[in-house]
């Protein structure tokens, strides 16, 4: 390139649905070469829903360029892009003042591809952690309903009843009447009737021998 070559600036509008990027900017590349430019820069700008339709084309690539060219054949570079079908419009403006880092600036669409593989990058790496952090299976705690129960709540073996019967126990009458043979040789056995009036009369009769008769008055 001679020294009569200046820095521009190219908006071209593509036909939006091709998945590679490098594929659908070939056109751009060919219309270019053809007019000896130097590419400096080729970006996607964005995607979007056109406002009206640009030949039977809802939504377009917008594709950002920047090269240097002869300004001779500006007129002819636009001349070639309204005839080539995959290029939809076109808008040129010379940028000799723009510095190289402004013309390697990221575009929206640039930005917003990154932000979405640094999403991806934090949420695999969360997944990751989250996955180390887990125990394994074996050593997870088990839900309530599978939580080994107390003793007294475990299930009795089949071979053992449900309730044991009570151990039978001697009837309280029989020990009623082992404890009343017991005692029999201390209590003494009650006199009859006889032997009692018996007794009572020699009481008497001892007690009025002791006594002297009273006069009669």
């Amino acid at each position: 390139m001679n020294q009569k070559t200046k820095t521009y600036e190219g908006m071209f509008l593509l036909e939006a649905g091709t998945p590679n990027f490098e594929t659908a900017c070939e056109p751009i590349r060919k219309v270019l070469d053809r007019n000896q430019a130097e590419i400096l820069s080729i970006k996607p700008w964005d995607e979007r829903k056109l406002a009206y339709e640009v030949r039977h084309h809802k939504r377009g690539l917008y594709v950002l360029t920047y090269f240097r060219t002869d300004p001779l054949r500006i007129a002819e570079l636009e001349h070639d892009c309204q005839l080539n079908e995959q290029i939809l419009r076109v808008l040129i403006l010379h940028r000799d003042h723009l510095s190289d880092e402004q013309i390697s600036a990221d575009t929206p669409a640039m930005i917003a591809q990154r932000r979405a593989a640094q999403a991806a990058e934090r949420q695999a790496a969360a997944k990751a952690k989250a996955e180390a952090e887990q125990p394994p299976a074996d050593e997870q705690p088990k839900p309530a309903d599978e939580q080994p129960k107390p003793a007294d709540e475990q299930p009795k073996p089949a071979d053992e009843p449900a309730d044991k019967p009570p151990e039978p126990t001697e009837p309280q009458g029989d020990q009623e009447q082992t404890q009343g043979e017991t005692d029999k040789g201390t209590v003494e056995e009650p006199q009859n009737e006889d032997q009692q009036d018996k007794n009572d009369r020699k009481d008497q009769d001892a007690s009025t021998d002791g006594e002297e008769p009273k006069p009669v008055s």
